[in-house]
C-alpha cells in the first residue's frame, strides 16, 4: 500500500506472494486498486494463506484499504470502521479517505 517499493525484493526473494498498490500518504486508493486488493485477498484466503496489509504507520492507508475490502465484501461504512478501529485504535483517516469509503459503501 506504500509508495515506497523498498521491501518488494525481500518478498520476492522469500517467495512470499505480495501485491504492491502504491498509494501516497494521506490519499485514498483508486477503485481499481481496491478491486486488485479484493481479488488478491480472496485468492490468498482460498489457498489458506493469511494476508498482511501495511503502510508506513498503519493508521491511514492501511485502514482505508482494509475498510475498502470490508465494504466490498458487504459491510457498511460504519461497520467497516468499527471493525478497523477495534483492531487498531490509532486508525485516523483523512477526510478524503473517509469520503472515498462512504462513496464506496453507497452512503
Amino acid at each position: 500500500v506504500m509508495d515506497d517499493p523498498s521491501n518488494l525484493d525481500l518478498y520476492q526473494q522469500a517467495n512470499i506472494p505480495h501485491l504492491w498498490l502504491p498509494t501516497k500518504g494521506g490519499t485514498q486508493p483508486s477503485r481499481e486498486q481496491v478491486e486488485e486488493l479484493q481479488n488478491f485477498v480472496d485468492s490468498q484466503n482460498a489457498q489458506g494463506n493469511a494476508v498482511a496489509v501495511h503502510c508506513t504507520s498503519g493508521r491511514r492507508r492501511t485502514g482505508t484499504m482494509l475498510a475498502s475490502y470490508l465494504i466490498c465484501t458487504g459491510s457498511s461504512y460504519e461497520d467497516a470502521m468499527q471493525t478497523i478501529k477495534s483492531a487498531n485504535s490509532s486508525v485516523e483517516l483523512r477526510e478524503a479517505q473517509s469520503t472515498f469509503l462512504q462513496e464506496l459503501a453507497g452512503e
